[in-house]
């Protein structure tokens, strides 16, 4: 019960003025709320997933433990300013990560990317990064972006102690109509190579039209040199008629 009380004065005499409300179904659909959070909490908490939820108004980032964790940060380091996530991307990846979550804002609504960033320490972490815009003004501007960030790193090596064969990558090379951009394949392959004992690395689909054939293969047998032989590789003549008239000649 939720209730309120005035006092004021009626044809020369005192009186009170009693308002009172039933809140127990809101304080039952509050408990509801509290209780699924927690869950969720949880379950992300479970995961090792750092989560993440972006005020655009104000400019600030706040996340959970772990993903402060993941970072080096301080247990009660909750919050911070956008500009704090942006210097903790590798230079390398800095403009590719910020234009995928521009193009968010600007319409796309999703975003996902996998890049490195630096933790606090110093430490080097390859990450699967996902969000999404889930509140816009009236005149569609961006509010509100929350998501989640995985240690792709810890992922492969508990591939590696489960016995996992191998782990393959999508080929690198900058897309003819400029859409697609990732990582080094060599860089990439050799950065979670050193962290596993047994697992084998490769690039999946290289579309030989868009490579150089002998850098091609002068790579996958460097890799292959610095990983001891635990390395493999596809190939694929690609399906835009170009690449196919490209492979024909």
């Amino acid at each position: 019960m939720d209730a309120a009380a005035w006092g004021y004065e009626f044809a020369g005499l005192p009186r009170i003025l009693v308002i009172a409300h039933d809140v127990t179904d809101l304080q039952r659909a509050h408990q509801v709320i509290e209780e699924r959070e927690r869950s969720y909490s949880y379950a992300m908490a479970a995961a090792g997933d750092g989560i993440w939820d972006w005020d655009i108004r104000h400019n600030t980032v706040t996340h959970n433990a772990q993903w402060g964790e993941m970072f080096g940060f301080e247990p009660g380091q909750l919050s911070h300013p956008v500009e704090v996530f942006s210097e903790l991307l590798h230079p390398e990846d800095r403009a590719r990560v910020e234009a995928a979550l521009a193009a968010a804002l600007n319409g796309a609504d999703s975003y996902e990317s996998e890049h490195r960033m630096i933790a606090r320490d110093g430490r080097i972490v390859q990450v699967s990064d996902r969000g999404r815009v889930v509140e816009r003004d009236p005149a569609g501007q961006p509010l509100r972006m929350a998501g989640a960030v995985r240690d792709i790193g810890e992922q492969v090596r508990y591939m590696d102690e489960l016995g996992y064969y191998g782990a393959g990558f999508t080929e690198h090379h900058f897309h003819i109509e400029g859409e697609e951009v990732s990582t080094n394949p060599v860089i990439l392959d050799l950065y979670f190579g050193m962290q596993t004992k047994n697992m084998k690395f490769g690039q999946l689909g290289n579309v030989l039209p868009s490579q150089n054939p002998i850098n091609l293969a002068e790579n996958i047998a460097m890799l292959s040199q610095m990983l001891q032989g635990r390395v493999f590789a596809g190939f694929a003549r690609g399906y835009q008629p170009r690449w196919v008239n490209v492979l024909g000649q």
